[in-house]
């Protein structure tokens, strides 16, 4: 975010009893470390159930979309090409292993100053556990060497020997028939905690908002659907940060809907895009170039850190390009990652009207919280209401 833009409103606001906060004019050093940069890491082309080849996707994102970065993401399996209902061809990156590394080589190729290109792979079937993105590998993950599902031999067998970038993603959590089995969850006994010990050095990343990937259109109207199971899964200590993608199947990349990945990096590489997201630096919004900033006690969205009270020093900024009047209602949703029977709690932090930065005390209950922010803009315009969906900070006290 460009300093000069940032108008520094300070409130202080008190949530949940404790003494009242002091002003406080000084900006956490994260707001000059890090640059905003907008994505999505869910997209096909002609090599799965998609259309077009990667060339065209990743110039399309970048010069029609004005995406900084895409990551395509074909589906591994052999039987991906059945639900593409115009197509009979064959060409698919589990038949055919060469296409995926013409894919690798494509993302190298689109690589430019002011363009990211991401590669990998959507692992599973929604029947057999739903799908997660692997990133970065270089290799198609062979569904006769890990089966569809096979979830445990993906996470403790597959990636030791094929780390790519160590990042996976949570695709569509809301899709699939028996929830008990999602991610392999039924792998590991029906246990989060087991899930988590052998996918959490992984998986950094959670859809809260994708597609219609199966819609031709542009201009659609983003929906959030995932947020509910965010929570669950950082109420049970996964430490993820939330993603809005667009999972086209069309010749739409970027443009099916305005939905965006925002990520904090300190620069525009593929390093730099892709340890932001493992480091969970990430938000989701529905509005293609709304600027967040978030943290709690000077640390960045995404941060673990340790505070000495109770009493929580929030900050956050916020600017849109080509809405900066635009009214925002902002929510701080926080909850208790070591125990699972305590419920998310929600509550209005702020009200403001147009672009600024912010300040605020909140007092938690809890000894090992995840704190993160919901902001509507426009919150009482309907169809013209955008929402934004912040990573947590996860605070513990001793």
């Amino acid at each position: 975010m460009r300093r000069s833009r940032v108008r520094v409103l300070l409130a202080v606001l008190l949530l949940g009893g404790g003494s009242v906060g002091t002003l406080v004019a000084q900006e956490p050093a994260f707001v000059r470390q890090f640059r905003i940069f907008f994505g999505n890491l869910h997209a096909h082309t002609s090599y799965s159930d998609g259309s077009g080849t990667p060339a065209e996707a990743y110039a399309h994102a970048r010069t029609r979309a004005g995406l900084d970065f895409l990551a395509i993401t074909e589906h591994n399996h052999r039987s991906a090409e059945q639900g593409a209902k115009a197509r009979a061809d064959g060409l698919l990156i589990g038949r055919d292993p060469a296409l995926y590394t013409r894919l690798v080589q494509a993302a190298r190729d689109a690589a430019r100053p002011d363009f990211v290109a991401l590669w990998g792979q959507e692992f599973s079937t929604i029947s057999a556990g739903n799908h997660v993105n692997v990133f970065g590998v270089e290799e198609v993950i062979d569904d006769q060497e890990v089966p569809n599902g096979d979830f445990r031999a993906l996470y403790e067998r597959w990636l030791r020997d094929h780390p790519g970038f160590r990042l996976l993603q949570f695709n569509h959590p809301w899709d699939g028939d028996d929830p008990a089995r999602a991610y392999g969850r039924d792998d590991y006994h029906g246990s989060y905690s087991r899930l988590r010990a052998a996918a959490g050095r992984f998986v950094s990343l959670i859809e809260v908002i994708n597609g219609p990937g199966l819609s031709s259109a542009t201009g659609v109207r983003a929906s959030v659907r995932g947020e509910g199971d965010y929570r669950e899964y950082l109420r049970r200590g996964f430490r993820l940060a939330p993603t809005a993608d667009q999972d086209n199947h069309y010749r739409n990349w970027g443009l099916l809907t305005e939905a965006r990945t925002g990520v904090l990096a300190p620069e525009l590489t593929r390093d730099s895009i892709v340890a932001a997201l493992r480091d969970r630096r990430a938000y989701a919004t529905t509005d293609r170039n709304l600027r967040l900033l978030f943290g709690v006690n000077d640390a960045v969205m995404g941060s673990e850190i340790t505070a000495t009270s109770r009493d929580l020093r929030v900050f956050w900024s916020i600017e849109d390009p080509d809405e900066g009047n635009a009214p925002y209602e902002i929510r701080i949703v926080r909850g208790n990652f070591r125990a699972t029977t305590r419920p998310v709690e929600e509550s209005l932090l702020d009200r403001q009207t147009g672009d600024g930065a912010r300040t605020a005390t909140l007092t938690t209950p809890f000894d090992n919280t995840f704190v993160d922010l919901r902001i509507y803009q426009r919150p009482d315009d309907g169809a013209a209401r955008d929402v934004a969906i912040t990573s947590p900070v996860w605070v513990r006290i001793p």
